[in-house]
């Protein structure tokens, strides 16, 4: 369904269990980035918080409540905007509205089919960037590499959504 204001644009809503789980997943693999096992996450809090139920959480199958993502993302060392922007890319959630974060030297190493442009593309900016691999789009720039595509935004945005790098290093990281 596309909305009038947006044409290209999908406008369905997200469940709320693909919310919980693009947001456990994300959760999950920040703290793996950050090195740390669901218990020295937990003990990072300044509230007793079992294990099990960071499971739950990383797995979708409980919602968390702002307060607790923000703790759990500084206990990761990442910023709660950080570890929310990489779970709807990551779920492929309002991708049209998002400044997506791409992996270029994924989509270097393996274009999408009929998208070769997209390769050539990416090393010229790690090139021009001194080898930086890690970008971001604003949605006025997916709009313009669909344009160059022959693809919708929305199309555009769901083929580089794809290549989301894994958090690591890259995220800006809150002060803990």
């Amino acid at each position: 369904m596309n909305h009038p204001a947006h044409p290209g644009h999908d406008t369905a809503a997200p469940s709320t269990h693909m919310i919980n789980r693009a947001v456990g997943e994300q959760l999950r693999r920040t703290r793996e980035a950050a090195g740390l096992s669901r218990e020295q996450l937990a003990a990072t809090l300044p509230y007793p918080l079992h294990p099990q139920s960071l499971g739950a959480y990383e797995g979708g199958h409980r919602a968390l409540t702002v307060f607790r993502f923000i703790d759990l993302g500084r206990g990761c060392g990442a910023s709660a905007p950080d570890v929310l922007a990489g779970a709807m890319q990551l779920g492929g959630i309002d991708l049209h509205l998002l400044v997506l974060r791409v992996d270029l030297g994924a989509i270097q190493a393996g274009p999408p089919d009929g998208l070769d442009l997209l390769s050539g593309w990416a090393l010229n900016r790690i090139r021009r960037g001194d080898g930086i691999r890690i970008v971001t789009l604003t949605p006025a720039a997916v709009e313009e590499i669909a344009a160059f595509c022959d693809r919708t935004p929305t199309q555009m945005a769901r083929i580089l959504a794809r290549y989301s790098p894994v958090p690591s290093t890259d995220i800006e990281r809150a002060p803990r």
